[in-house]
């Protein structure tokens, strides 16, 4: 933080002399403040504005020290280091610590990380670099690892570390010897660089500093065989029983064939990922999904196999921590006539523990039927005229409704919940959605998934059988088992649906979830908008799934 606001480590300040580059005598300098700070004094004394006597005091100090800065700025202060001597001008050594160096193939024999310490530090009284160098330069050692680790004592070098990042570890270098003689940088290590930046970059700086960059490589130049999770991205907050997507970068080194990634918690395995190592490739990114079923802090790994003849294993699991919540998603519904789609949609949404569901009913012109919103008052009034009320909501559903019953703020403010919030939407069909509903050329129709015709294409009432597309079993929505054969045996078992909104199709960064086979036209299809996300479900007969089940509703 010091160095931030004053530009030189505090080092620095404490072993030099702080002064002003412009020629003035001393005098001249102290007669200069003491005139300021008369001024400011006159000032105040003559002021026609009655102020409090603190007030006034308070006024004085902090103008006298903004004038006080500004004289100093003036002044061109600079900060005058001693003459630097021989052992002021330094070298840093840069050791890998990372777990890698502790394999055994070095050419005298023993681990990378045994005979890199002996080069810099010799051993059994033999000199090594640092001390070869000490006699013409000031030496700093690091351990080299995420990133950069200043080290006073070098027998305290471990290598435990997890990755390797040779950008943040020559930066971090870099910002700890600024505002001294650095002359050069030496780094040692297995050139198992796996970390974001580019190494190149960093040595292009130094260069343009006029320091050396020196590299010295241990290991085989032909690695042993490896495998390694490299890294994890995963949300670090979830919902419990939502799904939740994990990316992770794993490298192959000198296997051939096909492996397995592991995702699990504890030793219970969540789901697997095979891997097919290809020539010339050695880092893959695989995918897993999985639903986390405790709330709090849930920690899980990723694991692989160690392979034939793996000499470093430590690297082939990885553990992260998700911390997942236990809260209703509030989602408001509205609707335009007591239907039987939304006597079961309202039914099954208020039994999902997952979400906090607040209908918006119309019963009449004007008048409304407003269920789960005790603490919304205003929503007696209709659909929400500000974005603060309707940005309390996660997600929105229209059902049976027209375009018309909205205003068209109240229209681009929904646009804008999806857009700009990265709120949930859904339009339900029906007849009075989509076409019908004149939604063409309105905020709402930017953002759906699918292509309107015109409000004259009446809605269909032909009976037909969902089908659902073999790419989409894998989506979320349609995610009824993690068996995939199992997923697709339950949809197709769902009975036919009642009447369909004609559309023309679906826009170019839709994905189509189902389709009714007799027009080959959408029924259910999704995309992304803004930050996000929009469905459209172009029917009004799934009430006809819930009734088709033997249980009372």
């Amino acid at each position: 933080m010091f160095e931030k606001f004053f530009k030189y480590p505090l080092e620095l300040f404490r072993q030099g002399e702080l002064g002003f580059s412009t020629p003035m005598a001393a005098e001249l300098r102290l007669l200069l403040v003491l005139l300021a700070a008369g001024a400011v004094y006159w000032l105040y004394r003559h002021s026609r504005q009655t102020v409090s006597p603190l007030r006034r005091r308070v006024l004085v100090v902090l103008r006298a020290a903004a004038l006080a800065v500004l004289i100093a700025m003036l002044l061109k202060p600079v900060l005058r280091l001693p003459k630097l001597k021989s052992d002021e001008t330094f070298m840093a050594l840069m050791l890998d610590t990372s777990k890698s160096m502790t394999i055994e193939d070095a050419a005298a024999g023993g681990s990378r990380f045994d005979a890199a310490r002996k080069l810099l530090f010799g051993e059994g009284g033999a000199r090594g670099l640092a001390d070869d160098v000490s006699s013409s330069f000031a030496v700093r050692v690091f351990g080299l690892a995420d990133g950069a680790q200043r080290m006073r004592d070098p027998q305290a070098l471990k290598a435990e570390g997890e990755h390797t990042n040779y950008f943040r570890a020559l930066r971090e270098v870099d910002q700890e010897m600024r505002g001294v003689s650095l002359a050069a940088v030496v780094l040692v290590s297995d050139g198992g660089n796996n970390g974001a930046g580019s190494p190149a970059e960093m040595a292009e700086h130094f260069k343009a500093q006029g320091i050396k960059l020196f590299t010295v490589g241990y290991g085989s130049a032909n690695p042993p065989k490896d495998y390694e999770i490299v890294r994890v991205a995963v949300p670090r907050k979830v919902r419990r029983n939502a799904q939740v997507e994990a990316f992770a970068t794993v490298r192959c080194t000198g296997y051939k064939d096909p492996f397995t990634v592991f995702l699990r918690q504890g030793d219970a395995i969540l789901s697997t990922m095979e891997v097919k190592p290809q020539e010339g490739k050695d880092m893959y990114q695989v995918r897993f999904t999985f639903y986390p079923e405790k709330e709090g802090a849930q920690k899980y790994n990723l694991f692989i196999k160690p392979g034939a003849g793996e000499k470093v294993t430590d690297n082939n699991l990885s553990e992260f921590l998700v911390d997942v919540i236990e809260n209703r998603l509030p989602v408001l519904y509205v609707e335009g006539s007591p239907r039987t789609e939304f006597r079961f949609i309202r039914r099954a949404l208020f039994r999902d523990p997952d979400f906090r569901i607040v209908s918006l009913l119309r019963t009449g012109h004007g008048r409304y039927y407003v269920q789960g919103a005790d603490d919304m008052p205003e929503l007696q009034k209709g659909y929400p005229a500000t974005k603060e009320l309707l940005y309390k909501f996660e997600g929105i559903i229209f059902g049976d409704i027209e375009a018309g019953f909205f205003t068209a703020e109240q229209l681009q403010m929904t646009e804008d919940f999806v857009k700009e919030r990265g709120g949930g939407f859904a339009m339900l069909g029906g007849v009075n959605s989509f076409n019908l509903g004149n939604y063409k050329g309105t905020a709402v129709e930017n953002m759906l998934p699918v292509v309107l015709q015109d409000s004259k294409n009446a809605y269909s009432f032909d009976r037909f059988k969902m089908q659902v597309p073999e790419d989409a079993l894998r989506h979320p929505i349609l995610h009824q088992d993690d068996d995939l054969d199992a997923n697709k045996r339950a949809w197709d078992r769902v009975p036919d649906l009642d009447g369909s909104n004609q559309i023309k199709g679906v826009k170019t960064a839709a994905q189509v979830l189902a389709l009714n086979p007799k027009t080959n036209l959408p029924v259910l299809a999704v995309q992304k908008y803004g930050r996000g996300r929009v469905a459209a479900f172009c029917t009004g007969g799934s009430w006809a799934w819930r009734m088709s089940v033997n249980t009372d509703v």
